[in-house]
């Protein structure tokens, strides 16, 4: 599956943004960060951190022990250099179409219209799918990978193994061609 996940990845199209936004994609039993939401912190702080925005916007609101994807993130982008005044956390949603709404109404209070996406690699294409069908047409899309080792995520059987998430993700970006949205 591992060699599937490698073609299923989209090709980084990076630029100027007002602002990233990072895709949580699990949170370990103790509120740490999964391996692949450290991966996206990691990215999107480093985007960040050479000026391709200067805000970040965390989304995720599945949580362990009461911390949030979004806040466990946030702890590792400030770990990394990120400053807490520039990061903003959405951590209501708990799939990725509910993430993006939610963002998508963050940034519109922030009228940003510029948006840099992060997503773990194997998650990178939906997101990318469903921004482009939720946001309004005159706003501008980036988007990059995050790459980690796969980390099995709690309580979320989707995220079981990566060949199951793959799959899912295979699914879902399916229904979106057959509306018409991808």
């Amino acid at each position: 599956m591992i060699f599937l996940s490698s073609l299923w990845q989209i090709k980084d199209n990076i630029g100027r943004a007002d602002v990233i936004v990072g895709f949580g994609i699990g949170v370990r039993k103790n509120g740490e960060a999964s391996s692949l939401s450290k991966a996206v912190a990691m990215k999107a702080t480093e985007l960040y951190k050479q000026g391709f925005a200067p805000k970040i916007l965390f989304t995720g609101g599945f949580s362990q022990n009461g911390v949030t994807e979004a806040e466990a993130m946030q702890k590792v982008a400030i770990k990394e250099g990120g400053l807490a005044k520039d990061i903003i956390l959405e951590t209501d949603s708990k799939n990725t179409y509910i993430n993006v709404k939610n963002s998508l109404k963050i940034i519109k209070r922030m009228e940003a219209t510029r948006i840099l996406i992060v997503a773990q690699a194997i998650h990178a294409r939906r997101v990318r799918a469903t921004f482009k069908k939720c946001m309004p047409d005159n706003y501008t899309l980036y988007w990059s990978s995050a790459k980690s080792d796969y980390d099995i995520v709690p309580n979320q059987k989707r995220l079981r193994s990566e060949g199951r998430f793959l799959l899912w993700e295979i699914y879902r970006i399916n229904q979106f061609k057959l509306h018409g949205w991808a």
